[in-house]
């Protein structure tokens, strides 16, 4: 499936074309900017299990402050919304870590005696765009260990309409219903919006959030009842 059959999905869904007819090229860009403000919006929901990463990334002796992003120096593959866990490894050892705001870590955290270790203890994580800023404690060693992060990162937005759609099962049935939910003020018809189409704009992504909440082990707020859109 490519990213112009959600497209036209979602203009069948909404009744604004039949099978066989041709979006205009307007349409189809139109829709293709809605799509990916759609999974942006969906980022900032947590509506993100398909981009959880664990990676690991050597620390450098004496720095205990880096960043973590696309363009930062703890390097990622799009961009990291969250932080939610951190192993520090030095050959066959290994140490949980506390994840923290720096706030808490300003309150909690002290060293009068400039300590340093291979393996960190603490680290404090921000929400900072695009790069989220890092702390670790204590200060790394001349040998320093790697550390592991457990972080959610933005779902990757399509570059073009001839994209393939590589997403889990039922993603692209609430890509096209929520994309024709969030079309249709445009596209308006007469009689107002068909009530199966919200419903199942609404069915589709429940159960991503759903799923979503299984794996990161956490409970999601519900979403709201959707009139105008996703």
């Amino acid at each position: 499936m490519l990213v112009s059959d959600i497209i036209f999905s979602a203009f069948l869904d909404m009744g604004a074309v039949a099978p066989g007819e041709t979006l205009t090229a307007a349409e189809s860009a139109d829709a293709f900017a809605r799509l990916n403000m759609m999974l942006s919006s969906w980022a900032t929901e947590q509506l993100t299990a398909p981009s959880m990463t664990h990676t690991g990334f050597v620390l450098t002796a004496g720095t205990n402050l880096y960043t973590l992003g696309t363009a930062g120096a703890l390097v990622t593959a799009s961009r990291p919304i969250r932080v939610v866990g951190a192993q520090s490894v030095s050959g066959n050892f290994r140490m949980g870590m506390k994840v923290m705001s720096f706030d808490q870590f300003a309150q909690e955290v002290s060293d009068p005696i400039a300590s340093a270790s291979a393996l960190a203890e603490v680290l404090a994580a921000d929400g900072s765009f695009p790069n989220i800023n890092l702390r670790v404690h204590p200060m790394p060693a001349a040998a320093p260990g790697t550390l592991w992060l457990d972080y959610w990162m933005a779902i990757a937005q399509f570059v073009t309409v001839g994209d393939t759609v590589n997403m889990p099962d039922g993603w692209p049935d609430a890509l096209h219903f929520n994309l024709a939910v969030r079309l249709y003020p445009q596209y308006a018809r007469a009689g107002g919006m068909d009530p199966v189409l919200a419903a199942n704009a609404q069915t589709s992504k429940g159960a991503l959030n759903d799923l979503n909440a299984k794996i990161l082990g956490q409970q999601q707020a519900p979403a709201p009842p959707q009139q105008g859109g996703q």
